[in-house]
């Protein structure tokens, strides 16, 4: 049985912006950015991102289809382990290719991973308080 670190991943509060300005933006930094060199854009669970109102899929589908160059963009979606819950399709549409990353099963490397894993989770908590008091 394995223990993991509990945290609470998601902090739950409505944008107060435009979608469209934040991807509009987006696009321009990143297409500007990918004439000189190449970019990655991670979004941390894109689900709830995308799925923040209806417009935001649509809005995000339409930079995907619009983007040029050396431009990568990866999305992670936290999940339950212990759900049986699917991806979603429309997701699934603009994150094709799916990457999944299961906790060791060797017992000493299970130590060291979850000590990772709780200080990682800090630093993500601690950077995600510190986005929000700046939001306010």
């Amino acid at each position: 049985m394995y223990s993991y670190f509990r945290a609470p991943l998601r902090r739950s509060s409505s944008w107060t912006f435009d979608e469209k300005i934040l991807v509009q933006a987006l696009y321009k930094v990143l297409l500007s950015v990918s004439k000189k060199y190449p970019v990655v854009l991670y979004i941390r669970d894109v689900e709830k991102f995308l799925h923040k109102s209806p417009k935001m899929y649509l809005l995000f589908e339409k930079l995907l289809n619009k983007l040029e160059g050396p431009v990568l963009i990866l999305g992670s979606r936290i999940v339950d382990m212990n759900s049986d819950e699917e991806s979603n399709d429309r997701l699934t549409v603009l994150f094709p290719y799916n990457i999944e990353i299961k906790p060791l099963e060797n017992e000493n490397h299970l130590v060291s991973w979850n000590s990772q894993l709780e200080e990682d989770m800090k630093m993500i908590q601690f950077q995600d308080n510190r986005n929000h008091i700046m939001e306010v």
